[in-house]
């Protein structure tokens, strides 16, 4: 059984809280500062000093438990994808997560099975080349998704999973080949961290077109594919949206 994903914590004495890290930002960069962003829990406000609960990502001592955590929520996060309309015209769109056991394999949703039915026994496993393996669902899976998310995954092995997908509005909103404004704290997780790609080569069958998209998302979270949709590194982009868990945090 995989660890509990809570962990009991107390903040230390001579610790920021929440409120004491608020007051020195304002004094030192003004009230907004835009320019220093950071992730990961708050400290508690106040002097907590009994003990309280956070969530965490659990370690493991098995790497079977950790595969089997990994396809879950994988599987999970399909689901809420399919639920929330992300995947709503039928076999585009594809999630995948590094296989622990075998880095350089990730397991992959089956083609044309709706997002909001996917159970983590759907999952495909494949390698680098793309050959289905055995330890995984032995069924077809998207071409065009394991051209993009190989490149992904070979490019960028902090990346944990990928996520991309189509919705009405990022294939809308890719079409106008530009950024999006950090108007919002949700598109201020992209604030000068995506990027756009202005040269969509059609459906991505080749190896190359993957290539170069990896190339355009860079560092980055995300990459909007222009008049295609968003690959993005956490959050929705644009046309297809892609979303990269690095080193087991979810952004």
């Amino acid at each position: 059984m995989a660890p509990s994903a809570i962990e009991t914590v107390t903040q230390p004495i001579d610790q920021l809280t929440g409120d004491e890290r608020a007051r020195q930002l304002r004094k030192t960069a003004g009230d907004r500062p835009l320019d220093r962003f950071t992730y990961g829990p708050h400290p508690i406000s106040g002097n907590q000093t009994d003990a309280v609960k956070q969530v965490r990502i659990p370690t493991f001592s098995n790497l079977l438990d950790e595969r089997a955590f990994r396809k879950l929520h994988a599987a999970a996060c399909i689901r809420w994808l399919g639920v929330n309309g992300y995947n709503n015209e039928g076999a585009g769109g594809h999630i995948t997560v590094r296989d622990p056991i075998k880095p350089d394999h990730f397991w992959i949703n089956p083609f044309c099975k709706s997002f909001k039915y996917m159970l983590p026994s759907d999952l495909c496993l494949v390698d680098e080349e793309g050959i289905v393996q055995p330890e995984g669902n032995m069924h077809a899976i998207n071409p065009a998704g394991f051209a993009i998310h190989a490149a992904v995954h070979q490019a960028r092995p902090d990346v944990i999973a990928a996520v991309h997908c189509h919705s009405l509005p990022t294939k809308a909103f890719s079409a106008l080949g530009c950024k999006l404004e950090p108007i919002n704290q949700d598109a201020c997780r992209f604030y000068e961290d995506h990027a756009v790609y202005e040269n969509f080569g059609g459906i991505v069958l080749a190896h190359e077109e993957g290539r170069r998209i990896a190339n355009a998302l860079g560092n980055n979270k995300a990459a909007i594919l222009q008049n295609h949709g968003i690959s993005d590194g956490g959050e929705e982009c644009g046309c297809c949206d892609v979303s990269f868990w690095r080193d087991g945090s979810v952004y």
